[in-house]
């Protein structure tokens, strides 16, 4: 049986004491709430008659109770998020280049291996494994060209760590996890599977903004025991082990959406469904089963093939519309007899007719951890499994080789924004970053105080960036890093996935792509990098049509063979796949350094560019080595 600890990075840093601060919605709206010390926070979607998320509604619109009781609604937020159909088609095959903790869904992929059989026969019917298979892939497939452009993804399969991935947005990563299950049939399956589904739920506590949702692909997914007694526990070991799963569920506030591949086999032959397909008229009602964990939390289940794509399209809204309500729980210590010890239940109702509610079933409250010695506030905001939104952080990481050694070069720009109106202000900034294995060992970190001047701007807010250098050796890392504001009194932290290559080895290899832009933000190099920068990165991909945007790339070869000429074709794409810049080059021999390097500038032109999102590409060619970078930008 798999042990209980589930992703390695979950484990980087169990040393330090994380203060549990409840977070709200970075959204367009942010909620206020009253001084209070113990804030608790739930979502809530939504839906008119036909199933689709209703926007637009007030605090005013809802009215909470707790256990019959009402409670006063002291914070909300409404949030809306796009997927793969209101994102371009080319989003599906790129991933940003500059990540960011604030918007998009948290989706993690449970592949049920323990109770999806390995055996070929089941009853009267001849199941080959590889059926199996090839159905929960292609039902994690639908979901993952769904994905919007800031959505996240980890995946976890019960019984064998080999296919288990932490939270990433760049969809090869999450296909290749998913493609390394494969059905187990463990002993003693529903144990395994429920204790898992708790050790998840205890991982995803961490109190967030992001809506969690839990793809559950499992054929039988936990359901709660419907008789408890006050005066005795629960008997078997499945059954306690069962209740500890929703009692995590509920502390956790995660939905759960189960889909049962045993009666989705059909799907392995079906071919991928198209996002960009209008969708159904017709109204799908999905339900789940009574007292299941996908009912109590919000959720729903997926067992008919008929029923799969539209499922999936309705996971997508009600994941992507949904409301904030904050509230502060009534002081009282006995809830009565109920079976999820602790249990507050939640009634949420929407003040007008012919509107269906969905959300948790209710909570159970968590009591922010204490400690005599607390950490730093910047090293406290990346201990989390999920990024600290409470200061707006993105990250952009571009590795480059350096002359005679084996180790790259990670340039690190971290853009920090702040909100300024008025005068200028000067803030101080604690900056921290840090790189592990995929193993969670630690292979470097690098602490700076920033002094940061911060002037007012069109939007409202300044942003700060700080670059930095990281020498790591070729490899796959996860990077973190954490800010924490003294003007603000708020940290925050934001997580990013980085694989360098081995350019002394690798034929033909890029850089990652620098971009440059006027007007300049403020930029802060605490310490001098080890090597020259092409230009003065920025982490900012949102820019006007009177903007100077430049870019630069380095282009690599390595091996023994001797140098050849290289072609460099920049392309873009807008927002309807449409080609708006194909420009080609040829870097002859002679450009190429001793170090076997060349540097290639990139003249974006927005000036002849619509508003709208864009991907630009940059690909290098060498007879038949191939390697290409993107940038994905909108102009506003």
């Amino acid at each position: 049986m798999r042990p209980s600890v589930l992703f390695t990075s979950f484990t980087l840093f169990t040393s330090l004491v994380v203060s549990c601060v409840l977070l709200f919605a970075q959204t367009q709206k942010p909620p206020t709430f009253r001084a209070t010390t113990n804030i608790v926070q739930t979502d809530v979607t939504v839906l008119d008659k036909d199933g689709r998320p209703v926007r637009g509604l007030t605090i005013d619109d809802f009215t909470l109770f707790e256990d019959g009781e009402p409670v006063e609604i002291l914070g909300f937020a409404e949030v809306n998020l796009p997927d793969a159909v209101s994102a371009p088609a080319w989003m599906r095959d790129s991933s940003p280049d500059v990540t960011n903790a604030l918007n998009g869904r948290v989706l993690l992929f449970l592949l049920d291996d323990a109770q999806v059989p390995y055996t070929m026969e089941r009853g009267r019917d001849f199941v080959h494994p590889d059926e199996r298979t090839a159905a929960v892939k292609r039902i994690a497939e639908q979901f993952i060209n769904r994905m919007g452009p800031e959505d996240v993804a980890a995946v976890i399969c019960v019984y064998d760590n080999r296919c288990d991935l932490d939270f990433t947005g760049d969809r090869a990563r999450i296909r290749e996890a998913i493609g390394k299950f494969s059905p187990k049939g463990a002993f003693k399956a529903k144990q395994v599977s429920a204790n898992m589904a708790e050790s998840i739920a205890k991982y995803l506590r961490g109190l967030s903004s992001r809506r969690r949702a839990i793809i559950y692909i499992t054929p039988s997914e936990p359901v709660r025991p419907e008789i408890y007694s006050p005066t005795s526990q629960p008997g078997s070991t499945l059954t306690i082990q069962t209740v500890a799963t929703f009692r995590e569920a509920m502390r956790a506030g995660i939905t759960v959406y189960s889909v049962n591949p045993t009666s989705l086999l059909a799907l392995k032959d079906a071919p991928p469904d198209d996002p960009d397909a209008p969708e159904s008229t017709e109204v799908t009602r999905f339900r789940a089963r009574p007292r299941s964990l996908s009912g109590e939390t919000g959720g729903f289940n997926i067992s008919r093939p008929d029923q799969f794509v539209d499922g999936v399209t309705q996971i997508f809204r009600e994941t992507g519309s949904y409301y904030l309500l904050g509230f502060e729980p009534p002081k009282k210590k006995d809830t009565g007899p109920n079976v999820i010890r602790g249990l507050r239940e939640l009634d949420v109702r929407v003040n007008r007719p012919g509107l269906t509610v969905k959300t948790h079933r209710g909570y159970v409250e968590v009591k922010p951890e204490t400690s005599k010695h607390p950490p730093a506030a910047s090293t406290s905001a990346m201990a989390g499994v999920l990024p600290k939104t409470d200061l707006p952080l993105r990250i952009a990481l571009t590795p480059f080789a350096v002359p005679g050694e084996s180790d790259a070069l990670v340039a690190i720009t971290l853009g920090i924004s702040e909100p300024v109106s008025g005068a200028p202000a000067r803030d101080y900034i604690d900056v921290q970053v840090r790189a592990f294995t995929q193993g969670g060992k630690e292979r470097a970190m690098t602490r700076t105080r920033v002094d940061a001047r911060l002037a007012p701007t069109r939007t409202g807010n300044s942003l700060t960036e700080v670059v930095s250098e990281l020498r790591l050796k070729p490899g796959v890392y996860e990077i973190r890093a954490s800010a924490f504001s003294e003007r603000m009194q708020a940290a925050g932290s934001v997580y990013a996935a980085l694989e360098i290559p081995d350019f002394a080895k690798t034929p033909l290899a890029l850089s990652g792509v620098l971009l440059m832009a006027f007007p300049k933000p403020e930029s802060v190099t605490p310490t001098p990098l080890s090597i020259d920068l092409p230009v003065v990165p920025t982490t900012q991909r949102e820019f006007t049509r009177t903007s100077l945007v430049r870019g630069s790339v380095r282009v690599y070869q390595g091996g023994s063979q001797p140098v050849m000429p290289v072609t460099i074709r920049t392309t873009i794409l807008d927002e309807h796949s449409k080609m708006v810049l194909d420009r080609s080059e040829t870097l002859a021999v002679d450009r190429f350094n001793a170090s076997r390097s060349a540097d290639v500038r990139i003249d974006v032109p927005l000036a002849s560019l619509s508003p709208g999102q864009y991907r630009l590409r940059v690909e290098a060619f060498a007879e038949s080595r191939l390697a290409h970078r993107d940038v994905l930008f909108r102009i506003r």
